[in-house]
């Protein structure tokens, strides 16, 4: 029975958990929880060649506070000593990874067919920017041709609304003096009776 007593399963055994974390709070738990995530999705992106720049390589402790919902003090060296320790060591073991991917595709050259398919998305790539230079270029035209037909048009318009204000008030003072006529007209002819 003392056996039994005396008998300390260790964490790392079964579940790849440092030992500190059976004995750590709440918090820290969480933050643990969210750098080993932040940990295993940037190990996946250099396993698979996406991590490019540095900090793809690296686990930020204030990036890991801000998605734990938490102050980055909180992830200090001085407040939580064994988890900055584990956040340096899991990020030393990003950087040796990426820069043995690196060296193993360095050492690797392409095969033609490799270096035929880049060439082809290359070349893709390329004319998609142009196309899309070129849409570009034909709408910022297009409006400003647009644009320019529109204040001509309106000035048209405008002109020619002046022009059929002036005709209707000719065509007033013609109706008026037509009438003027006829009733000169009218009256003339009872005179000579």
């Amino acid at each position: 029975m003392s056996r039994l007593l005396n008998y300390k399963k260790t964490a790392s055994s079964s579940l790849h958990e440092p030992e500190w974390i059976t004995n750590a709070t709440v918090l820290q738990r969480r933050l643990y929880l969210e750098a080993k995530k932040q940990f295993e999705a940037k190990k996946a992106e250099i396993l698979a060649g996406k991590a490019s720049d540095g900090k793809c390589r690296k686990i930020v402790a204030s990036q890991v506070a801000l998605a734990a919902g938490c102050d980055k003090s909180n992830i200090s060296e001085r407040k939580n000593p064994d988890l900055h320790k584990w956040i340096k060591d899991r990020t030393e073991e990003l950087i040796a990874l990426a820069q043995e991917k690196l060296r193993s595709r360095a050492s690797r050259k392409k095969t033609a067919e490799e270096v035929r398919k880049e060439n082809a998305l290359i070349r893709h790539q390329i004319m998609e920017y142009r196309n899309h230079d070129y849409a570009k270029i034909a709408e910022a035209l297009l409006s400003s041709t647009l644009t320019e037909s529109h204040k001509n048009i309106s000035a048209e318009l405008a002109e020619l609304r002046r022009e059929n204000q002036t005709l209707q008030n000719q065509v007033a003072e013609l109706r008026e003096t037509n009438k003027q006529l006829i009733k000169s007209i009218n009256i003339s002819p009872q005179k000579h009776n």
